[in-house]
């Protein structure tokens, strides 16, 4: 495991993780296991972050150059943007508007 966040909802007690087999996990912290596993980079991921503003939703960024956006409740990736041509190692979501995602990446 590479990334863990907490997740910012209240009512919700999920952690999901990035690792390096390409997958990301929600756990349940209560039930100390995982809820689901999602699949779609392909490669590490570096960073998950939960949504500050939609229950149920995080991103992650990978060594792939892209940024996913999930939905939990689908288990789906719901957007995925080639936002680089190199590692993204980080991304963090914009506390005040639920549309803006950055994204740091090994390209500078």
């Amino acid at each position: 495991v590479y990334a863990v966040d907490w997740s910012q909802t209240r009512g919700e007690n999920l952690i999901v993780s990035g690792s390096w087999d390409h997958t990301a996990k929600v756990w349940d912290s209560a039930l100390s296991c995982s809820l689901t596993t999602l699949r779609g980079h392909e490669g590490v991921i570096y960073s998950t972050i939960w949504s500050p503003h939609i229950p149920g939703c995080f991103a992650s960024a990978s060594g792939d150059g892209t940024l996913r956006v999930w939905d939990l409740k689908a288990a789906a990736c719901r957007l995925a943007i080639p936002a680089h041509n190199a590692e993204i190692l980080s991304c963090d979501w914009c506390k005040y508007d639920q549309n803006v995602v950055a994204t740091g990446s090994v390209d500078c």
